[in-house]
Parts: structure tokens; C-alpha cells; sequence
């Protein structure tokens, strides 16, 4: 798997590797958080999305009206007040 997605890799542009990785992210933020793992693992990617983001990547992830920060202190706040519902 790791070849493959290396190889997978080298074929992108780098536009297109900013717009595989917004999909990835995405998906992920799109999947509800039923426990504390899956706050965990939102918080990684948008970790992750930041520090290959720049100025135009942001632009990407409101190109479908997402909120990913907005959504990830939505979920925090839901955790603390005792859990997903």
C-alpha cells in the first residue's frame, strides 16, 4: 500500500496533491465524532492541514462552504458538555 501510494503521489501536481489532501480532510471532518479518538483524529488533520496550508489551501476548504476550525470547536464543546449526541 505504501508503494502505491507513493507512486500515487508522484503523479499529482502540486495543486492536485492540495486538493487530494482537502478531500482526505474532508471526508474526515464530515464523519461524525461519536468518542474522544475520533475528536483526536480531526484535530490531527486539521493539524495537518495547516501545516501544508497556506493562504490559497484555506480557500480550498470553503470552496464547499466547510468550516472545519468552527466545526472542530463545535465538537469540543459538545465533548465537554459530555459527549457526542
Amino acid at each position: 500500500m505504501k508503494a502505491q501510494a507513493h507512486a500515487e503521489h508522484e503523479k499529482l501536481s502540486a495543486y492536485g496533491l492540495k486538493r487530494a489532501l482537502e478531500k482526505h480532510v474532508a471526508a474526515i471532518m464530515a464523519t461524525p465524532d461519536l468518542t474522544m479518538e475520533g475528536l483526536v483524529i480531526k484535530a490531527q488533520a486539521l493539524a495537518e492541514w495547516d501545516r501544508a496550508g497556506d493562504e490559497k489551501m484555506d480557500k480550498l476548504a470553503f470552496e464547499h462552504g466547510l468550516d472545519w476550525h468552527g466545526q472542530i470547536a463545535a465538537s469540543i464543546l459538545r465533548h465537554a458538555k459530555g459527549g457526542a449526541i
